[in-house]
C-alpha cells in the first residue's frame, strides 16, 4: 500500500477498498503527514483511480508537479489527491492554503476527471483566477463560500473565485451534470441577483444555483426554504437534468408538493429530512416532501440511478423516521444516533423502504457524516461510524466485533422487505443491469404491494412477466 504506517501526530485519514463478492479488504492504506487530515469526499474516476478531497495541514504529503500553496502553521487547507485504484501510489497529490482556513465541505468530479472544490473560509488571500466570478472577499470576521477547480493532473488551478455576499455564507454540496454544468447548494447570505423565473425569490434557506462548466454564467438560482431552518446537506442530478436536494428542517412551511410522500410536518419534536426534486432550472418543483420527524433527523446523502430513484441515507435520534414493514430495522436503537437509510419513488409520491442501522450507543454525530453508495443491483452500501458492541454484524464479516472505543461499521442492504429475495440474473437493459424490487411483502389482495423495476430511461414503458416455474415447489398465484 502506499503508506502502511500512521503519522506521528493528530489524525490521518484512510482508505480502504473491499472486495465486491467477499467483502474482505483488497488493500488499506494511510495517507497524511504530521496533523490532522480530514476526507470530506471521494469519488471514482474512470479508470477505479479514488479521488479525494478535503482539509490538511502544510505538512499534507504533496507530489513533485501538483499544485502546493501550503497554509500557515496551525491553520488547514484544501486537500485533493489521486490514489491509484490498487492503492499502491498517490498519482497526485496537492494542497491550497491561505492565511485562515479553507473548510473544503464537498467535492466533485467533471466528465474530464477535473475536481471542483466548494467550501467556506474567512481568508482575505484566496487566490482567485482572473475570471472569477467574485473576486472579492466580503470582510474580516465573516464567512464566505469558495469555488475551485483543478486540472485533471492536480498541477494547475484552472478556477478560485469567493461565492457570496455580507454576511456568513457556505457552501455545501455541488454536482455536475451531463452537460458540465455546475450546481451548488449551501446558505447565502447575500447572493447576486436571480435569474428570471426562480422558484422562490425570499431570501430564506437554501440558496441553489447552477453555473454554467466554466463558472462564467449563473444560469439559474432559486431560494428555498421557510420561516425556520433549512440545511442544504447534498445534492444529485437526475437522468431528465433535474435537481434533487436533501437535508432537514424544522420550517413547518417547507414549501411542499400535496401530492408527495409526507406533505406536512408530522407530530413530533419539530426537526424532519426532506426531498426536494427541482426542474433543470430550478423554476418549479417536480415534488418537495418531508421525510419524517423528530429529534435530530438529518437526510445527509442522496443516490439517483438512471431510473430517477432516489435513495437517502443519514441520521436519526428518535423514532420518527418512517420505516416500512419487513425492513431490516424498524426501531431506534437508542445512543445518540443510529444511522436511517430510505428509498423513495421518483415522483416523490411513495416511499418504498425505510430502516435504522445500529446498535445502542452512537452510530452518528455532528461533524460526522454518513456515507453512501448504490450498486447495480439497488442494493445500498451504507458507512458511518459505531461505538456498539452490538453494531449489527453478519456471519464471516471482515471485522465482528468493536475493537476500539469507535470503529467504522459498514453495512449492505438489499432494500427488500425480510423474506424477499431476488432470484437468477439479469441481463442488461438499456441503462445496465435492471434491478428487480418490492414495495412491501405480497399479501392477497394487498393494495401496498407493487414491482419496481429500476435501469430504465425515465417514462419507460416494458413488459412484465411472472412465473412460477421457478419456485422449488409451485405455489397457486390467486388474484394475480
Amino acid at each position: 500500500s502506499f503508506d502502511v504506517t500512521h503519522g506521528a501526530l493528530g489524525q490521518d485519514m484512510f482508505v480502504t477498498a473491499l472486495d465486491a463478492q467477499t467483502d474482505l479488504p483488497k488493500w488499506s492504506t494511510f495517507i497524511g503527514g504530521k496533523g490532522d487530515e480530514y476526507p470530506k469526499e471521494m469519488a471514482l474516476a474512470a479508470s477505479g483511480d479514488v479521488v479525494i478531497t478535503g482539509w490538511g495541514n502544510q505538512f499534507f504529503p504533496v507530489t513533485p508537479g501538483a499544485y502546493f500553496k501550503p497554509p500557515p502553521t496551525n491553520l488547514s487547507g484544501a486537500f485533493f489527491c489521486r490514489l491509484s485504484a490498487d492503492g499502491t501510489a498517490l498519482l497526485y497529490s496537492g494542497l491550497l492554503g491561505a492565511s485562515s482556513t479553507l473548510d473544503a465541505g464537498s467535492s466533485a468530479l467533471t466528465a474530464e476527471e477535473e475536481v471542483v472544490i466548494i467550501g467556506e473560509t474567512i481568508a482575505q488571500d484566496l487566490p482567485v483566477t482572473p475570471d472569477a466570478i467574485d473576486a472579492t472577499p466580503t470582510g474580516v470576521g465573516d464567512n464566505d463560500g469558495f469555488i475551485l477547480k483543478l486540472n485533471s493532473t492536480g498541477s494547475n488551478l484552472l478556477y478560485a473565485s469567493y461565492f457570496g455576499g455580507a454576511g456568513n455564507d457556505d457552501l455545501k454540496a455541488v454536482a455536475i451534470d451531463a452537460n458540465g454544468d455546475v450546481i451548488i447548494a449551501g446558505g447565502i447570505a447575500n447572493p447576486p441577483p436571480l435569474p428570471p423565473g426562480a422558484f422562490q425569490t425570499t431570501n430564506v434557506g437554501p440558496y441553489i444555483a447552477r453555473f454554467s462548466s466554466d463558472f462564467s454564467e449563473i444560469k439559474a438560482a432559486t431560494y428555498f426554504g421557510g420561516g425556520c431552518v433549512d440545511d442544504p446537506l447534498d445534492l444529485a442530478i437526475g437522468p431528465d437534468g433535474s435537481v434533487i436536494l436533501v437535508g432537514w428542517t424544522c420550517s413547518t412551511n417547507l414549501p411542499t408538493t400535496p401530492d408527495s410522500f409526507q406533505p406536512t410536518l408530522g407530530a413530533g419534536l419539530g426537526i424532519a429530512g426532506y426531498v426536494t426534486r427541482f426542474n433543470t432550472m430550478l423554476t418549479n418543483l417536480i415534488f418537495s416532501t418531508f421525510v419524517g420527524s423528530g429529534l435530530g433527523l438529518r437526510l445527509e446523502t442522496v443516490h439517483v440511478d438512471g431510473s430517477g430513484l432516489i435513495t437517502v441515507a443519514g441520521r436519526g435520534d428518535s423514532d420518527g423516521f418512517p420505516v416500512t414493514a419487513g425492513a431490516f430495522d424498524l426501531t431506534y436503537n437508542g445512543g445518540t444516533g443510529d444511522m436511517v437509510v430510505g428509498r423513495l419513488r421518483p415522483d416523490g409520491k411513495k416511499w418504498y423502504y425505510g430502516t435504522y442501522v445500529g446498535g445502542t450507543k452512537a452510530e452518528v454525530s455532528e461533524g460526522e457524516p454518513v456515507g453512501l453508495g448504490v450498486d447495480a443491483t439497488s442494493a445500498a452500501l451504507v458507512g458511518g461510524f459505531t461505538a456498539s458492541t452490538n453494531f449489527p454484524t453478519t456471519t464471516g464479516a471482515w471485522q465482528g466485533a468493536l475493537s476500539g472505543s469507535t470503529d467504522v461499521g459498514l453495512t449492505k442492504l438489499t432494500m427488500l422487505p425480510t423474506g424477499v429475495t431476488r432470484y437468477g440474473s439479469a441481463t442488461p437493459g438499456s441503462l445496465g443491469l435492471p434491478a428487480a424490487g418490492v414495495t412491501a411483502m405480497p399479501k392477497v389482495a394487498s393494495e401496498e404491494f407493487g414491482l419496481t423495476c429500476t435501469q430504465g430511461p425515465p417514462g419507460c414503458i416494458g413488459l412484465l412477466a411472472l412465473s412460477l416455474s421457478a419456485l422449488d415447489q409451485p405455489l397457486p398465484a390467486v388474484g394475480v
